[in-house]
């Protein structure tokens, strides 16, 4: 899901982005395009490196330095993500992308309008709602073996509660025992 909301912002400024007469990108529109595509791969690359241990070192100035050493982020870059911590890194690119995509709009790189920008802060919004969602899914997860056994404890108390109940309630155990598994 990341991905399909990094492809949406990408999307929503390629297709307001200034071009020349033969189609092409105006060269101050293409710098604000190649500027927000390596924040957002900065972003993704940070994002899952807060969540897989395998990845973490990318978080710490070793890997960043590693990083810059390859030509993934500028010197500026390397020198703005020191000063956070590190479990930042991946929110100062997400508001990167936003503010050089503003900052193109200001430029006249990018074509101005105000549903533009709004679609660019919602697609921004949801991208920072899917990211922050993952803690959620990888801190709720249930094991299987305890959702099963669960499962056959309540339909095992729902198979034998008409034969428990019909004692005391006769042929209203069939009635009672159908609002139970209603509700269960």
């Amino acid at each position: 899901k990341i991905q399909g909301r990094l492809n949406d912002v990408g999307l929503l400024l390629a297709t307001h982005a200034k071009r020349q007469d033969n189609g092409r990108y105006t060269p101050e529109a293409e710098a604000v395009l190649d500027d927000v595509a390596s924040f957002s791969r900065l972003f993704h690359t940070f994002c899952w490196a807060n969540y897989a241990r395998n990845l973490r070192i990318l978080l710490t100035p070793r890997g960043m330095s590693r990083m810059l050493s390859r030509g993934l982020m500028t010197q500026n870059d390397f020198n703005a993500l020191q000063s956070i911590e590190q479990a930042g890194a991946n929110n100062a690119c997400l508001e990167w992308m936003v503010l050089r995509a503003f900052k193109g709009i200001e430029d006249g790189a990018i074509k101005d309008s105000e549903s533009m920008e709004h679609a660019l802060l919602a697609k921004i919004s949801d991208l920072r709602g899917t990211y922050a969602g993952i803690s959620d899914i990888l801190d709720g997860r249930m094991p299987l073996a305890y959702a099963h056994f669960v499962q056959i404890l309540v339909d095992s108390f729902l198979i034998t509660a008409p034969v428990a109940l019909y004692a005391e309630l006769g042929l209203w155990s069939i009635l009672s025992v159908g609002i139970l598994t209603l509700f269960y």
